[in-house]
């Protein structure tokens, strides 16, 4: 070999040893970059820092992944991701309720094999069916997996109730039996409360009825039927039970408010009130029923002509907007977040609110530890055993209807429910009423 070639051998590597050490810091910035935005509800401060502290927690061990945090108003949201579609900047993860989920999965929003993959790394058996349901797509797969879950019922109270030798307020009959023995207007104090603002809670109440009347919101054919007998029914009984209510629209603080201080017998409500009444950690002034959680019964259903559950459903969903490496790093973070240890921290931000959508955490001891649900005892046991059967009207008989979300997103129901009670509207006026906005909905 002449000593020109080995110069040029030389050469060639000593650039080979400079691209090397060039290349690998270059290839190990690149496995830092994958980046993902992250969107939730929950904006109040300590369930912020919560979810930062997991956050953290979670790139500490995944130092390839970054995640930007962004807490929106949950009434903001659906504004909020209608202007980021429109700009092309949609979040790579997204944590909301099952209506939005809905609106998203049928805008063709949603990963669904990224969402079904985090569904079998967690074990698809240790869900509870029904958060399960709620997430589902008409194809067969799932928009998003399910994390946090509450049940809707009637907290009554239970101590009034043996006084009188009522039955627990369970069936038509019995609500409204009760209602109308306790309602004593004149001295402030009234029957029950059912939600008649213009609202998410007056709709939700409302489902629970229409349920337990067989009165479905869609036909099997995908066709809006507000302005059914059965519906009619339940709006004729709502405006029954209307008349021992307080004057004026109703909402979800009112009904809080007016238990809490002792001045109504009934009220529809989710398990967020666990912590109201079970250790009085809750935004309500004024004074509170002394041993309320031992005073309170909880009804979990309502019956008529079929049984009904209601409750409701959060999840976290994969954009399909991101790229594979993005879709990845949230499949990652879902998992993480409902690893044990984690999702224990994320459910006691809310006891008794947020409920554990996996079996295997509502049933340990150490998410069971808690002050809230020590209070309840066997009353939490029953609301984690109704997550198997509750409800909702963007389903029936197996089928999804995510048309459902541009309905609830327009807050329909909870005008109409307005109409029939503030504006007094008759039963079949507000159905009419109600199924043509309903269909105007869904084109």
């Amino acid at each position: 070999m002449t000593g020109d070639s080995r110069a040029v051998l030389r050469i060639l590597r000593i650039a080979l040893v400079l691209m090397v050490i060039v290349l690998v810091p270059m290839a190990a910035t690149t496995a830092t970059t994958t980046s993902i935005e992250f969107w939730h509800c929950e904006v109040e401060q300590d369930r912020q820092e919560t979810i930062g502290a997991l956050i953290r927690q979670f790139q500490k061990g995944h130092p390839g992944i970054t995640v930007k945090l962004q807490a929106i108003e949950e009434d903001d949201m659906r504004t909020k991701l209608t202007t980021a579609q429109a700009a092309r900047r949609l979040p790579n993860l997204v944590w909301l309720s099952s209506e939005l989920i809905l609106r998203l999965g049928n805008s063709n929003l949603l990963d669904q094999k990224a969402a079904g993959d985090a569904i079998a790394s967690l074990g698809q058996s240790d869900f509870y069916s029904g958060p399960l349901a709620f997430m589902a797509s008409p194809e067969g797969g799932y928009y998003a997996v399910p994390y946090a879950a509450w049940v809707q019922g009637i907290w009554y109270r239970k101590d009034w109730f043996e006084s009188r030798g009522l039955a627990a307020p369970t069936t038509w009959e019995s609500i409204l039996k009760a209602a109308r023995a306790f309602n004593a207007p004149q001295d402030r104090v009234y029957g029950i409360i059912i939600g008649t603002s213009k609202d998410t809670y007056a709709e939700q109440v409302f489902t629970q009825f229409a349920l337990s009347n067989k009165a479905f919101l869609f036909s099997p054919d995908g066709k809006v039927t507000f302005n059914t007998p059965e519906m009619i029914e339940v709006l004729d009984y709502c405006k029954q039970l209307s008349a021992f209510t307080p004057p004026g629209p109703e909402s979800w603080r009112d009904a809080r408010d007016l238990y809490l201080n002792g001045t109504c017998a009934m009220m529809f409500y989710s398990t967020f009130t666990m912590d109201d009444i079970g250790v009085e950690r809750t935004g309500f002034k004024g004074a509170i029923v002394r041993d309320l959680v031992k005073k309170t019964g909880f009804a979990p259903y309502v019956e008529h002509s079929a049984v009904s559950s209601f409750g409701a459903v959060t999840g976290f969903g994969i954009m399909s907007t991101g790229t594979p490496d993005q879709a990845d790093a949230c499949k990652k973070l879902i998992t993480f977040l409902m690893t044990r240890d984690s999702y224990i921290k994320a459910m006691h931000m809310s006891p008794g609110g947020f409920n554990p959508v996996l079996k295997s955490v509502a049933t340990y001891p150490a998410y069971l530890d808690e002050p809230v649900l020590r209070a309840w005892g066997e009353t939490y046991h029953t609301i984690a055993r109704g997550l198997d059967s509750i409800q909702t009207f963007a389903q029936r008989d197996g089928q999804i209807f995510p048309g459902y979300g541009n309905i609830s997103a327009q807050l329909i129901i909870g005008e109409a429910l307005y109409n029939l009670t503030e504006k007094d509207w008759t039963p079949q006026q507000t159905a009419e009423w109600a199924q043509k906005r309903m269909e105007q909905a869904i084109k």
